[in-house]
């Protein structure tokens, strides 16, 4: 387990290297969530936050299992619990700041709403923009 926490905190050091680098490459960046954070992926990250906090659904996803999920949507992809909980998978790769839990359910669902609400105030703050 501690082995899988090193790693998965290694992971995001590399992903926010790159993030910086291309930042210094001459991309439009926002500094936010602790790092420079590339336009096109802060929009994906504001499209991934509202998928997983519309209605809050992402705290009702945070406390199903994959299992539970499926049989609550008979399998719809499309259906907001599967939207956030694949979105929150995606969240999780990002740069968003918010503590990543090895068991699911102890993630705080407050966290990752407050750390989106924090990136849609830097993107819509002109000061926080480079290029």
């Amino acid at each position: 387990m501690k082995k899988l926490a090193a790693l998965l905190l290694m992971l995001l050091h590399i992903t926010a290297n790159a993030f910086s680098f291309s930042c210094m490459a001459g991309a439009s960046c926002i500094a936010s969530q602790g790092t420079k954070i590339p336009s096109k992926t802060a929009i994906w990250m504001l499209d991934r936050c509202e998928d997983f906090t519309r209605n809050d659904i992402g705290s009702r996803a945070l406390r199903m299992s994959v299992k539970q999920i499926l049989e609550a949507t008979n399998g719809q992809a499309m259906h907001p619990l599967n939207v956030a909980s694949y979105a929150y998978d995606q969240l999780a790769e990002s740069p968003l700041r918010f503590d990543r839990r090895q068991r699911l359910e102890e993630t705080k669902y407050i966290q990752i709403k407050q750390a989106c609400a924090e990136l849609l105030r830097d993107f819509n703050d002109d000061a926080k923009w480079s290029r």
